[in-house]
């Protein structure tokens, strides 16, 4: 398989975590005391988990020195949802390097001999 022809895929999982309640803000215009705004606010932060974070950065490091092309996806929006379920992923993390499915920590040197084994 051609460099070319091998793609990375990489699962993840990227939560977005509410950090306050929903909160209101009730506001008046000066000029008109009757006239009353409601603003909904919420506060959000997006984090992903250590094991996603190591995984992507490995796979990172290496697909910049060989010239890989990377597509992450995150399993926790819709069409993430969707792109595992077609592709049988059921554990996080996961990596689909050709056609095979590589699921948990993988090292640096696992992944380098992977790749080297496949570009063959």
């Amino acid at each position: 398989m051609s460099k070319k022809d091998m793609k990375v895929k990489v699962f993840i999982r990227k939560r977005k975590i509410s950090l306050a309640p929903n909160s209101s803000l009730l506001e008046y215009d000066k000029k008109h005391l009757w006239c009353l705004r409601v603003e909904q606010r919420r506060i959000e932060e997006e984090f992903i988990p250590e094991e996603d974070r190591d995984l992507l950065n490995t796979v990172r490091e290496i697909a910049d020195k060989i010239g890989l092309e990377i597509r992450i996806i995150n399993v926790d929006s819709l069409f993430g949802e969707l792109l595992t379920k077609l592709n049988g992923i059921n554990k996080y993390s996961a990596l689909i390097i050709g056609n095979k499915k590589f699921v948990g920590k993988i090292s640096k040197r696992d992944l380098e001999s992977i790749l080297k084994d496949m570009g063959e």
